[in-house]
């Protein structure tokens, strides 16, 4: 049997991610990094990514997550296009792998995107946290929240770099995000709910309804297909459900109002839309269920959606925050106060962790159905009171006498 060959793991082993189980067919071992040519890119199959730059050196391309060239050569944008390039964040969706790049993309630009790596110091982190806190920012100061994720995702990326031996020091260590206190929206009561559902057409009332019965994340409803849609043997309606931030699968149940508003708008109003649209155009049988009518083979827009709810708020005069996100916190809201352990409440929305499951739970009304969990209803009937009445003006008298006896013996002494 032919023996794969292995590289160095630099310093440390770097932590294996959720395929990384076993070695794969380029020998990648977890915690470990295989040598591989240089125009092989490490983790990902033939045109992965192929948004993402193409990291050069002269005329030649660094498709390797660590160059041939020795340590410490490589500029701060081919080393920050290497980390967005590794086996992790290759599993991101495509929109957290931007945010990524947004995120370290100040760090570059004060650094310099053409400043080697092994010259980075403890100065150059200062200056771009000082940087990070400047009143004279172009758009304004950041919040503590916006502050903290990308100083996290700088953080990581050259921790990265370091264990990869791109850097002389451990920078990473340097950097600390700011403590964040955790914050949950409000959920929607049914009345704003309602009133949300009237200001909406068929479409939109569809998606509203998935999104309050699934509790998914708006990007993965919005990337539902027709051939999602299934039926148990007992005639449950759910999704199966691909969920980008874990890596995972699952079914997601979908009530019987939810399937009966999402089969009239799949029947009645997706043809006269699909047609106004893109024409005498064949509609795939496992097309997205929300498609775009704008962007062939897409789905609508993530940020589509957040307008249209943006603008519900002010319809409705909601003084609450009003996103798609919430409604995800309200079905979390909803499950924990109909008595919903935390564990099924996890398998419900996707969590790996209870911890998150917490947010839902924490924030579950005593008043409201206190009747089913009241234990003086429990009791039964209330038997009748005794017949013997307490005299509470007779006690009194009687004590104003003793206090009047001891009085006068304390003054006879």
């Amino acid at each position: 049997m032919a023996q794969t060959q292995r590289g160095s793991a630099g310093r440390g082993s770097t932590p294996p991610g959720p395929l990384a189980a076993g070695s794969d067919a380029g020998g990648l071992r977890p915690g470990g990094r295989a040598e591989r040519g240089p125009l092989v890119r490490p983790g990902g199959r033939k045109g992965d990514h192929a948004e993402d730059p193409t990291p050069t050196r002269g005329s030649a391309q660094l498709f390797a997550i660590r160059p041939v060239a020795g340590p410490g050569s490589l500029t701060l944008r081919e080393s920050r296009d290497a980390w967005l390039r590794d086996r992790r964040r290759g599993q991101l969706s495509a929109e957290t792998r931007e945010s990524y790049r947004q995120a370290t993309d100040e760090f570059v630009a004060i650094i310099g995107a053409d400043r080697s790596m092994d010259s980075l110091t403890v100065e150059d982190v200062d200056r771009y946290l000082d940087a990070l806190d400047s009143p004279t920012r172009s758009h304004g100061p950041l919040s503590l929240a916006t502050k903290g994720g990308r100083i996290g995702r700088v953080r990581a990326w050259l921790n990265w770099a370091w264990r990869e031996r791109d850097l002389a020091t451990a920078l990473g260590q340097h950097l600390q995000p700011p403590p964040v206190p955790v914050t949950t929206p409000a959920p929607l009561p049914p009345a704003q709910i309602r009133a949300m559902l009237a200001q909406v057409n068929l479409r939109y009332q569809a998606l509203l309804l998935v999104l309050l019965d699934t509790g998914l994340r708006v990007g993965d409803a919005l990337r539902l297909r027709r051939s999602d849609l299934r039926h148990m043997q007992d005639g449950q309606p759910y999704f199966e459900v691909t969920i980008s931030k874990t890596h995972s699968g699952g079914q997601s149940p979908i009530s019987a109002t939810t399937e009966k508003v999402l089969r009239r708008y799949l029947e009645r109003e997706t043809p006269a839309l699909w047609k106004q649209a893109w024409g005498t155009r064949r509609q795939p049988d496992d097309g997205y269920i929300f498609f775009s009518t704008q962007r062939w083979g897409q789905s609508v827009n993530r940020r589509t959606v957040e307008k249209h709810f943006a603008q519900l708020k002010a319809k409705t005069g909601w003084t609450g925050k009003c996103s798609p996100h919430v409604l995800r916190h309200t079905a979390g809201n909803f499950a924990a106060e109909m008595g919903l352990n935390e564990v099924r409440i996890a398998q419900y929305l996707g969590h790996r962790t209870l911890r998150m499951v917490k947010r839902y739970t924490g924030k579950v009304s005593v008043i409201r159905d206190f009747d089913a969990v009241s234990p003086a209803n429990a009791l039964g009937d209330i038997p009748a009171p005794a017949a013997h009445r307490h005299d509470v003006a007779r006690e009194a008298a009687q004590q104003l006498k003793r206090n009047r006896r001891v009085h006068k013996e304390e003054h006879r002494k």
